[in-house]
């Protein structure tokens, strides 16, 4: 490529990031809801403002709602531009308390679906467990995942609680209550007509056409309340030479049935994506119609950390008298182009099914362990008895339960199951033999043998692997614990080998019985007909159990799936304890 040309395209690369460096340096930051109007002096009008991102802490107790708005505005003081902030509330205005405050409450809170996850993950294994051969997978997986070894700001607020403040404002808007705070000043009013809400704006020095198709329309006259808050630019914080930063909550009280958010007027933005994240106490289902359903992320948090003397103040406004953990919350974020919000938003109490289920698998551990374990053993029996037994399945369909005890209680029911029809000479013949073999006392220990087999053997089974290591680094090392280790693992064995033996020891004029049985096609040990297919049976049954663990926890997970955007821990830019 000639030089003239690479001169060329490296002054068109650097035209394009000093733009892009402008542009981020340049743009202003907001975060606040309702709509947001800014004055500019040079144009000599008012326009909406662009907001980076709405938050907001709401409660809901005994009929009231309280809603702490987080206000967070870059405003550009050269320009001397000056902000009024508007949003509607459903209610009375006589109902409507007021607040500003320098601190919102913090939240920490762990997704539910994510602590189920963790419960899943902790608990699972012990299906896994059940089929004994797994116990060294078991082992290492649960040494690998370390199972073994604020207040208000000070000065008062000014407030007229109760009274109307007409002025010389037209009897289509009356103004109910008023609070200078913080550098905040809100009103609430109510307005009949959009042409009485419009003079109001103007005498506050806004001029705005057409209100009605700023979509006003849809509460002017009807059963709802203005909050209009502005800015006092002489009580904030300058962080630049030609900025001046906004950062408070403001707090707005007020009867409500169902919880309530505003939403509608946003859409005066048309296509910016302005993000919405609220934080509602307890759990809660936002009623998300259709056009913003898709854009909606719903995660409920559980928040084990508060305690009575970390408690703010803060909480106080939102009508919080103690903070106890665990406490519980819905975290809401809505990324739809604001042009979607054609309704506001309404929440009631309870969740999703899919959350319910994550909830119960976090609260009730082992109710759950139980329900699982006890489905996929039934499960894996009935699957495994229909590829084995085909017609006679009926006859071990049920023995899948006895899982619940370890593979070693599956194979003794399994072996002590008759699953072969025998003709009825030699099912005579052998009733005969087994009543004579009862009669001398081999039946009785032969089922203490399994009996004591059952209870032993998965407890010594997954120790015989390790054994060998633990014994020589008990001799070498001389390590009096480690020692004493191999000696309680080893005496226990020994025994259970030695009366094993010695009770299933049969008597050398009794042999002949048990020619006959088996003669007859009987187990010498079961005393019921021998059958091929039980070994098959629990061979498979134990690689289909497995089979169907792994997916369901993989399943599970799928179910319990949290968006990559989100993390375990809530941990929001603006819902923290503390000054702004």
């Amino acid at each position: 490529m000639p030089v003239k040309k690479l001169r060329q395209l490296e002054q068109l690369i650097i035209f394009v990031l000093t733009l892009f460096l402008y542009s981020q340096i340049l743009a202003p930051t907001s975060k606040a809801d309702g709509a947001l109007f800014v004055y500019d002096p040079y144009a000599s009008r008012w326009d909406t403002f662009d907001q980076n991102s709405q938050e907001a802490v709401i409660t809901h107790r005994n009929g009231i709602e309280r809603m702490m708005i987080a206000i967070d505005i870059n405003i550009d003081k050269s320009n001397d531009r000056n902000a009024i902030w508007i949003f509607p509330v459903p209610s009375s205005p006589k109902d409507i308390k007021l607040d500003v405050t320098s601190e919102i409450p913090r939240f920490s809170g762990e997704n539910v679906d994510v602590l189920a996850q963790r419960v899943v993950d902790d608990q699972t294994y012990r299906l896994y467990a059940s089929q004994v051969y797994t116990w060294p997978y078991v082992i290492l997986y649960l040494g690998a995942n370390g199972h073994l070894m604020g207040g208000i700001a000070p000065g008062g607020g000014i407030i007229n609680p109760g009274g109307e403040l007409r002025g010389n404002f037209t009897n289509d808007v009356i103004v109910y209550n008023r609070l200078d705070k913080l550098g905040i000043t809100s009103e609430v009013i109510t307005a009949k007509t959009a042409d009485g809400l419009q003079d109001y704006l103007r005498r506050k020095g806004m001029e705005v056409n057409n209100l009605s198709e700023l979509v006003f329309g849809d509460y002017i006259g009807k059963d709802y309340s203005f909050v209009v808050s502005w800015i006092s630019n002489s009580e904030v914080s300058n962080t630049a030479p030609h900025q001046v930063v906004i950062k408070r909550g403001l707090m707005v009280s007020f009867p409500t049935k169902d919880i309530y958010y505003p939403l509608k007027l946003t859409s005066i933005y048309g296509f910016k994506v302005v993000p919405l994240v609220l934080r509602v106490e307890d759990f809660v289902k936002p009623k998300l119609y259709e056009d913003i359903e898709r854009y909606a992320e719903v995660s409920y948090y559980i928040d084990n950390s508060y305690a009575d003397v970390r408690k703010s103040r803060a909480w106080d406004q939102l009508g919080v008298e103690d903070i106890r953990a665990p406490y519980r919350y819905t975290k809401i974020k809505i990324d739809a182009p604001s042009s979607a919000f054609s309704e506001d938003l309404r929440m009631v109490r309870g969740m999703s099914l899919k959350s319910g289920l994550a909830l119960f698998v976090k609260d009730h551990p082992s109710i759950f362990l139980i329900i699982l374990f006890i489905t996929l053993s039934m499960l894996a029996g009935i699957v495994s008895g229909l590829l084995i037994f085909k017609k006679d399945f009926r006859r071990v369909w049920y023995l899948g339960i006895f899982n619940i005890f370890t593979l070693i209680a599956l194979i003794i029911a399994t072996m002590l199951k008759t699953t072969r029809e025998v003709s009825d000479d030699n099912k005579i013949k052998a009733d005969e033999v087994v009543k004579e073999i009862k009669s001398k006392g081999y039946f009785r220990k032969t089922r203490f043998v399994m009996l004591i087999s059952a209870v032993l053997l998965p407890l010594i089974l997954p120790l015989l692997p390790m054994f060998p290591l633990l014994a020589l680094n008990a001799v070498f090392s001389g390590d009096i614990i480690m020692g004493t280790t191999v000696i309680l693992i080893a005496v226990p064995v020994i025994i259970w080998v030695a009366v094993t033996k010695a009770l299933l020891r049969v008597k050398e004029e009794d042999k002949p019985l048990y020619e006959k049985l088996h003669e007859l096609g009987y187990s010498g040990r079961t005393y019921k007909p021998k059958d091929g297919r039980k070994v098959a049976f629990v061979i498979i049954y134990s690689i289909v159990f497995l089979i169907m663990t792994a997916l369901s926890v993989s399943f599970l997970h799928m179910s319990f799936n949290v968006n990559s955007n989100d993390t375990n821990a809530d941990v929001g830019s603006t819902p923290r304890m503390g000054n702004f």
